[in-house]
């Protein structure tokens, strides 16, 4: 069939953005090497790096079955602007007003609700053919809990025509897929007609067995690591240093640690963005060097780092609504204990399957607290990791992926006589 996949965000795989493989970018590997033609439209302008990747239409080949074809929209600078929005409207406008050059059979789809079904739902209207919802995150909840909460009954109340009309397209999808239980149950909840129409959890996941094969020391890394004694305890953080990040409450803590003399423990944090600064500058004021900024690590470089870690960080903060992030897929692979702040889904499994430790976002104590317990009970620790590395295997991409096809499979048979 020829499929096309509709969603203006992630990294693109391309030597200029080495990063880890984004969710379409698996979908298309995947759907090609089963032998479908397969198209993403992306945007010119990647949000990811926020930078310009064309400056009109492109076509990058991934493989003899699939290509990336580039939009040209315009950029933002914040990732909570109108520009944002902008540039999702035109990029919208313009595929759906663009030739196709082959005629879809399906079409999956990922885009912001603000666009109001343009363009994935509309051009399988148009071209009547099946469409599969792809829900990466809550839109426009995600935009809504970013205002005070004194607010978030206007913003909502604002929003009103956009929940009505997702409720509507959502209504009319022939299947559904969503990378966490949340995000499908959501709309579950509301759109009660997907519940008889193919829909299914696929977590992004990663190749657990290349991540565990790749774990190799990297000499620009080893350069940046401080020396690891028998007892030292590494925490590790590795991603973006932003406000969704619960980075300033762990430097208090840390502060509070080093004047408790709690163990030898280290903290390692990798990665940039806006709080990379207060990171520094707690280093430079820092006595006791328990904390180390490696900088921004390329991704081969994380296999080894978690390797050498014994706890690793899924620290955010309360406004953030992330349910499974790829942090949690790195350290069950890596098979290191977890210390984490996601309430949602993530906290569910880390609890059930006893891999970490849960803690309350933002809250001194309780972080301290978690910290502290991970350094003084070895035993404890050990069973968290071993529990981790179990537990990997059941969020291998490989293994994942593959709910696409049946999925797919039931779509087309379903609709085969519809159109």
């Amino acid at each position: 069939m020829n499929i096309i996949i509709i969603n203006p965000y992630g990294p693109i795989p391309i030597p200029e953005e080495k990063w880890r493989e984004y969710r379409c970018t698996i979908i298309g590997n995947y759907l090609s090497s089963i032998g479908h033609n397969v198209t993403w439209y992306t945007s010119s302008f990647s949000h990811h790096f926020k930078n310009q990747r064309s400056s009109g239409w492109k076509d990058i080949v991934i493989n003899e079955n699939f290509k990336i074809t580039l939009v040209p929209t315009p950029g933002y600078k914040k990732n909570i602007s109108f520009g944002r929005i902008y540039r999702d409207l035109v990029f919208s406008y313009k595929l759906y007003q663009s030739k196709l050059v082959n005629k879809p059979d399906l079409v999956i789809y990922s885009e912001s609700p603000l666009t109001f079904g343009y363009a994935g739902y509309k051009i399988a209207k148009r071209e009547k053919v099946p469409a599969i919802f792809d829900q990466m995150d809550l839109w426009p909840e995600l935009m809504v809990n970013s205002f005070p909460n004194k607010i978030k009954g206007l913003i909502n109340a604002l929003f009103y025509p956009v929940y009505r009309n997702r409720k509507n397209i959502y209504q009319d999808l022939d299947g559904f897929i969503s990378l966490s239980t949340p995000y499908l149950e959501l709309p579950l909840s509301f759109a009660s007609n997907l519940r008889s129409r193919p829909h299914a959890v696929i977590y992004n996941g990663i190749d657990v067995e290349e991540f565990r094969r790749n774990i190799k020391p990297d000499k620009g890394l080893l350069a940046l690591l401080p020396d690891k004694k028998d007892n030292d305890i590494w925490f590790t953080f590795a991603g973006t240093l932003g406000p969704s990040y619960d980075i300033l409450n762990l430097l208090e803590v840390v502060n509070t640690i080093e004047k408790l003399q709690v163990g030898n423990v280290k903290f390692l944090i990798a990665g940039d963005g806006p709080l990379r600064s207060n990171v520094e500058e707690f280093i430079k004021n820092s006595k006791s060097g328990i904390v180390k900024y490696l900088g921004k690590l390329e991704p081969e470089s994380l296999s080894y780092l978690y390797s050498m870690s014994d706890v690793g960080l899924s620290i955010y903060t309360e406004i953030s609504n992330v349910e499974m992030p790829d942090k949690f897929y790195d350290y069950t692979a890596a098979g290191i204990a977890i210390l984490n702040s996601l309430k949602g889904e993530v906290g569910s499994i880390i609890e059930k399957e006893t891999a970490g430790l849960n803690y309350e976002p933002g809250n001194k104590e309780s972080l301290l607290k978690g910290i502290i317990y991970l350094v003084n009970n070895n035993d404890k620790r050990d069973e968290f990791a071993q529990n981790s590395n179990r537990i990997g295997l059941m969020f291998d991409k490989n293994y994942q992926i593959k709910k696409l096809g049946p999925l797919i499979d039931t779509v087309m048979e379903a609709n085969r006589h519809a159109f």
